[in-house]
């Protein structure tokens, strides 16, 4: 038997949204207060007087549309979208997004929250309709997938209330560089009663480029006090610098993930990860470590060729860092690859970076400096990056799998927990216990700091 409507205070299905009677009314559900549309392409399910499920293939955003808008004053978390209708499009596309009807049918479902339509532009003040009284005072809003641009954004400050909102998720939306331009401005000219107070800000886009640099460096410094923030950038060359949000953020900043590539890594022998260079670690790395005094988790690329000059130094001035997660894995020499696939030495790469993380003081043995290595604060260390792949499969793959897989266990996530023992010669050195891999499940038995793995490529 289908739930009262009047009971309802989460709605959420994937792949579909539920619904109830087309006799019940979709207007205030007083107990309504978060809810999650994963797929935008088809019609809610409804119910027969008899309470069983009546399935139409069809959407309709005019419904959704509306429900949110009659539900605007008590709704306080909003998701909307999915990565399973980008997947494809990323895949065939090589890195890009055509946008399929997920993202067109939105600015239908936004144009019944009280955003501009063809319609309403006789009746409407800047685009917005004067039917909008109440606008959405949101806690959460996560959208995936979506059409975002201009004519979306410039009313989002009207349709939306910031100032509440503290988590705030824009992952793979087209118009995107719109939106958050939009946002600044209107950050910027908000008094200080009514300023955002964003906390957790989780950005992912593909094919980026200088423009949407920019509009991401102007949102981040149009209010202060992160807490968690986490940056995507695929199919780029280059990434903005981290004074975008250092200057507003670096003192609160707790969780940060700053990552940047060229595209989806195909091959063991390619390199994809724009910040693993150099040049990144010399200066992105050692400005971050500088300016985010606080940081307890970090997700970034590295230079695996240059790990001790420039990696070591920066992690080690960061001393309440607990959760490290080295995003990229090295290259494989060519003559390394074969069939049967290579056995990589993952776990080395881990245990080396955590060697070399450790500081040492010296200590005096009569007339004899003796050098004594002290354990860093780093207590998880993970080497490479979730993707949507990871995060629909909880299990790790099969060892018995090809080619194409042994590069996806290569390039998954693997979780070591990192502890101390002394040697022979009672030296500590570190001992590393793998404790997942492909995802955070079942991790947090070990270590509670996880933020950093929930954001995620789409391949």
């Amino acid at each position: 038997m289908a739930k009262h409507p009047d009971t309802f205070s989460e709605l959420g299905v994937e792949y579909q949204t539920v619904s109830w009677s087309s006799q019940a009314s979709v207007k205030s559900l007083p107990k309504l207060h978060s809810l999650e549309l994963g797929s935008l392409v088809r019609k809610p399910v409804q119910f027969d007087p008899s309470g069983r499920p009546v399935v139409s293939r069809d959407f309709s955003p005019d419904w959704v549309g509306r429900l949110i808008y009659d539900n605007a004053s008590q709704l306080r978390r909003l998701k909307l979208g999915t990565e399973s209708c980008l997947i494809n499009s990323y895949i065939e596309n090589g890195g890009g997004l055509d946008h399929p009807t997920q993202a067109k049918t939105f600015r239908k479902l936004y144009a019944n929250m009280g955003g501009p339509n063809e319609e309403a532009q006789l009746q409407s003040v800047d685009g917005v309709p004067k039917a909008v009284i109440t606008p959405l005072c949101l806690n959460s809003l996560h959208l995936i997938g979506l059409d975002v641009s201009l004519t979306l954004s410039e009313s989002f400050p009207r349709i939306f209330k910031f100032a509440p909102l503290e988590t705030f998720y824009l992952e793979s939306c087209v118009g995107s560089e719109d939106l958050l331009e939009s946002l600044a401005v209107s950050f910027g000219s908000t008094s200080i009663d009514h300023a955002p107070k964003i906390k957790d800000f989780r950005f992912r886009h593909e094919e980026s480029g200088s423009i949407l640099h920019d509009a991401l460096g102007k949102f981040l410094s149009s209010f202060s006090g992160l807490q968690s923030l986490a940056i995507l950038l695929d199919g780029t060359r280059d990434m903005p610098h981290p004074r975008c949000f250092t200057h507003k953020h670096g003192d609160t900043l707790k969780t940060l993930v700053w990552d940047g590539r060229s595209g989806a890594r195909t091959d063991f022998g390619v390199r994809t990860a724009i910040l693993a260079s150099e040049t990144f670690v010399h200066s992105q790395l050692t400005y971050i470590s500088e300016n985010c005094p606080g940081l307890v988790e970090l997700g970034v690329s590295i230079d695996w060729r240059h790990t001790y000059q420039g990696v070591v130094p920066s992690i080690r001035n960061l001393k309440l860092l607990r959760t490290l997660n080295i995003r990229n894995v090295p290259e494989c020499p060519e003559e390394s690859i074969g069939s049967p696939p290579p056995i990589l030495p993952t776990e080395q790469y881990a245990r080396i970076a955590a060697t070399q993380l450790m500081e040492s003081t010296v200590e005096f043995e009569g007339i004899v400096a003796v050098p004594r290595p002290i354990p860093c604060s780093v207590k998880l260390i993970t080497t490479g990056a979730i993707t949507y792949r990871n995060h629909r499969t909880v299990l790790p793959v099969d060892d018995d799998e090809d080619l194409d897989e042994e590069l996806h266990k290569y390039l998954s996530p693997r979780f070591f927990l990192i502890k101390y023992h002394p040697d022979a010669l009672g030296h500590m050195k570190p001992l590393l216990t793998e404790v997942g891999m492909g995802t955070s499940y079942g991790v947090e038995a070990f270590e509670q700091n996880l933020s950093i793995f929930q954001p995620y490529w789409l391949n």
